[in-house]
């Protein structure tokens, strides 16, 4: 069984991406909230995932949000997924990278 989990501080970043694109326009915000929610539960279903080649050895993949300049960040332990990060494809590069130390 694949479980998919989501850290609090990525689920913080999917609701404040959320709330910028609903103030960008009505409902857009639930859009991407929707399609990021179901990014997430589709991680098990993924036949690929690019693996960061920094943090190989970690078992950190990356799965882009079609459709917005964000990508899940995550890490496969014990058949479960775990969203350590919700990135955006310009900002902040690597400013999830704390996390992984946890």
């Amino acid at each position: 069984m694949n479980v998919v989990s989501i850290d609090f501080e990525a689920a913080d970043k999917f609701f404040g991406a959320a709330d910028w694109y609903n103030d960008q326009r009505d409902g857009l915000g639930d859009e991407f909230l929707a399609d990021a929610q179901a990014a997430a539960r589709a991680l098990p279903r993924r036949l690929v995932h690019r693996v960061l080649d920094d943090h190989r050895h970690l078992g950190v993949h990356l799965a882009p949000l079609a459709g917005w300049p964000y990508r899940l960040i995550s890490v496969i332990k014990d058949s479960s997924y775990h969203v350590i990060a919700l990135a955006h494809e310009r900002r902040e590069p690597g400013s999830w990278s704390h996390r992984l130390r946890r």
